[in-house]
């Protein structure tokens, strides 16, 4: 699918404009950095944002269509989802941040000063945005999974609610989840603008308006949205998270999902990016972690590939561990919830109205 080989691009990209900012390879005298220019690692998190708001918007509206689907399933399949990975990956970072300081002999001084179990549980609880907490130790791409945690509990409860009817109860707990997400419009870089923007992209592509539109427009559009984020950046207009690049790249998202729509739906690149974007949030979590023990063992000296390679290789391996069983837990805690949490509940409930 074209979803899976954005997310995989994304991924890459982050990886790519990190690596660069850490082992900048093309300069002899270490004074300019691709990224510097290109912003690649900002670039694929503003399409992580774009293609969360795509799918999750796709995916409420096909749960909400489903009168027996409730909002505590969709929490815990997307806790599922986030958490498979984050939480071993925090605890693999905290380990590979203990080895950097006790064994390498350029440690980084922002990581040790973000080693702190106070950190480390507002991480736990996805606390970890910009203008809320730091993320911990070496892992700087943590600060955007908290924000994607909290836009999905955001926008899952509204939707619900809406669907439902709201209760004071709800109303509470949308103002409580809210607060990460809504302040992600002005602060937080900005994110929840792109999400937004790729949840209205959806909704236009599911409306079917753009079948009409020629192959050629579609192509033209492409090419004129990313012609126009490289142009700005090159020339220093601006930083990639303003609302400006949002809505370029939301654009050039459209096109490129309207054009996919006319391809056939299995080959062998689909293969292909299947796999990468299987283990593509692996990737995203540790590859910072990754990029500075190479660092701090070794300063600018390793090719640039090694630490790549290395990136690429535990995240593979990880993600076999921990990211490719969502679904095994979602379901898991799904059973436990209908199981044994909701008919306490209700037995509970019951016994206080006898008394």
């Amino acid at each position: 699918m074209i979803f899976d080989a954005i997310r995989s691009l994304a991924a890459l990209a982050v990886l790519l404009g990190h690596a660069d900012g850490t082992f900048p390879p093309f300069a002899p005298d270490k004074t300019h950095h691709i990224a510097s220019a290109l912003w690649p690692q900002q670039m694929g998190v503003v399409i992580f944002f774009l293609l969360s708001g795509y799918l999750i918007t796709e995916t409420l509206d096909r749960r909400l269509r489903d009168p027996k689907a409730t909002f505590a399933d969709f929490a815990i399949d997307r806790f599922a989802r986030i958490y498979s990975a984050f939480l071993p990956a925090i605890i693999v970072v905290a380990l590979i941040d203990i080895y950097s300081f006790r064994t390498c002999p350029y440690p980084s001084p922002e990581t040790i000063a973000r080693f702190t179990p106070g950190i480390f549980i507002e991480n736990l609880f996805m606390l970890q945005a910009p203008d809320v907490a730091w993320p911990f130790g070496s892992g700087n791409p943590f600060w955007s999974v908290a924000i994607e945690f909290w836009i999905y509990m955001f926008v899952g409860l509204s939707a619900f609610a809406l669907r439902d009817g709201l209760t004071p109860a709800k109303g509470i707990a949308i103002i409580a989840v809210s607060f990460i997400p809504l302040q992600s419009i002005d602060s937080n870089n900005l994110v929840f603008v792109p999400w937004v923007m790729g949840a209205i992209v959806r909704q236009v592509i599911a409306t079917g308006a753009l079948r009409k539109v020629a192959t050629s427009a579609l192509l033209a559009t492409l090419a004129a949205g990313v012609g126009m984020v490289i142009w700005r950046n090159i020339l220093g207009e601006t930083r990639v998270y303003d609302n400006l690049t949002s809505l370029t790249l939301a654009a050039t998202f459209l096109a490129i999902v309207a054009l996919s729509k006319r391809l056939p739906e299995q080959n062998v690149a689909t293969i292909i990016a299947a796999w990468f974007a299987r283990w593509s949030y692996s990737l995203y979590l540790l590859h910072h972690s990754v990029l500075q023990l190479f660092h701090s063992a070794f300063g600018d000296d390793p090719p640039i590939l090694i630490p790549i390679i290395a990136s690429i290789t535990l995240s593979i391996a990880f993600a076999e561990l921990t990211e490719v069983h969502h679904r095994k837990l979602g379901a898991f805690l799904k059973r436990q919830l209908h199981e044994r949490v909701l008919p306490y509940v209700r037995s509970f409930s019951v016994r206080d109205r006898i008394l």
